[in-house]
């Protein structure tokens, strides 16, 4: 591993760590969640799935060994990973088109944000329990923290985010609760301009086009998954998957069942640097494929989806006795049989049901 610093957009310097760098290998940039720092992706770096890729992740400001302050606005964490990106071309001589990024949680707003305003040609991303909206559990606990941030210019907010709730790992609780590196506050109007770009990214997913894997945790304290589902389902790359690990928490690179995470960002990963070139067109027939997505997502109200379900009952257990049923569920109902039952146009069954 290798170290060094970078100058940003406002000529901050950033700190960031090289693992496995070879010029001729495909690279993987990835980012932290917040609180945390890049030193604690060492075990990603090093996993024999992604060993054969450069990897570089960078300290984002306040955080690690980034002494730069934490910034107020959103927009400046998403400005510095473009600066970032820019610099691995000038210094290492990387192409957009050879990155795939991978990010957790408050980094999966900063990639999508940049993915969305900056339009970067990346191969593709992973997004890790991406936090677009986080679960504040004191009553209109937003509403008092715009207000108090009103007050306070640099007003922070005690995060109640503890170990026990991002892994079952007892090693990995340890390790994040001696990690003196981690903070365990977040600057009250980033938390604010979060939760407002987070909100504008989903509410306009659909101008996103690059391949994107959603990886959501089953078992959430931190971030709610309604607006994962909604990003995903609107966002109009060709190349796109979302995976539900159940039972996991939120800290999903720190989980005791790692490789249910690293096995499907892996898949991704070389599906899309096999691509010959990073999709930028929309899905064909997308109004079909976003309601194939809200089904299988669960995300349909509840009386469609109980209607959906009644459907799915009786065309299992009384299909039979329409003939046109028998025909769609023996052979498949986009089949040659099942076309030419429909030309004959002739209703074929067994009493009023079957006719029906």
């Amino acid at each position: 591993m290798e170290t060094g610093t970078f100058k940003s957009f406002d000529n901050a310097d950033i700190f960031y760590r090289v693992w496995n760098y070879n010029p001729s290998q495909k690279t993987i940039v990835i980012l932290h969640r917040g609180h945390e720092h890049s030193g604690r992706l060492q075990a990603f770096a090093e996993n024999e799935q992604f060993v054969h890729f450069n990897i570089f992740g960078f300290d984002m400001r306040g955080l690690g060994h980034t002494s730069q302050p934490v910034s107020p606005h959103f927009m400046d964490y998403v400005r510095d990973l473009d600066a970032f990106v820019k610099y691995l071309h000038e210094q290492y001589g990387i192409v957009e088109t050879d990155i795939f990024v991978v990010a957790n949680s408050i980094a999966g707003v900063i990639v999508s944000a940049w993915c969305h305003d900056f339009a970067p040609r990346i191969a593709g991303m992973a997004l890790l329990a991406p936090a677009f909206t986080i679960k504040l559990y004191v009553p209109f606990a937003k509403t008092g923290i715009a207000l108090a941030a009103r007050l306070f210019k640099h007003l922070t907010v005690p995060s109640y985010v503890k170990s026990k709730v991002l892994t079952h790992d007892v090693e990995q609780q340890k390790a994040y609760d001696t990690d003196p590196l981690i903070t365990r506050e977040i600057d009250a109007h980033y938390l604010l301009d979060l939760l407002k770009a987070g909100k504008r990214i989903v509410e306009d997913a659909a101008a996103i086009t690059i391949p994107t894997l959603l990886l959501s945790a089953g078992k959430d304290y931190v971030v709610k998954d309604d607006m994962q589902k909604l990003f995903f389902v609107d966002i109009s790359s060709t190349q796109k998957r979302f995976v539900k690990l159940k039972g996991f928490y939120h800290g999903l690179l720190f989980e005791t069942q790692r490789e249910q995470v690293y096995n499907p960002i892996a898949e991704f990963i070389n599906r899309c640097f096999s691509l010959e070139q990073p999709p930028t067109t929309c899905i064909p027939d997308k109004f079909t494929v976003d309601e194939y997505n809200k089904m299988a997502l669960n995300m349909l109200p509840r009386i469609e989806r109980w209607g959906f379900r009644m459907q799915k009952w009786m065309l299992h257990h009384l299909g039979f006795l329409s003939k046109g049923m028998r025909v769609g569920l023996k052979y498949g109902f986009d089949s040659g049989m099942s076309l030419d039952y429909v030309y004959r146009n002739q209703a074929q069954g067994c009493g009023p049901i079957g006719y029906g």
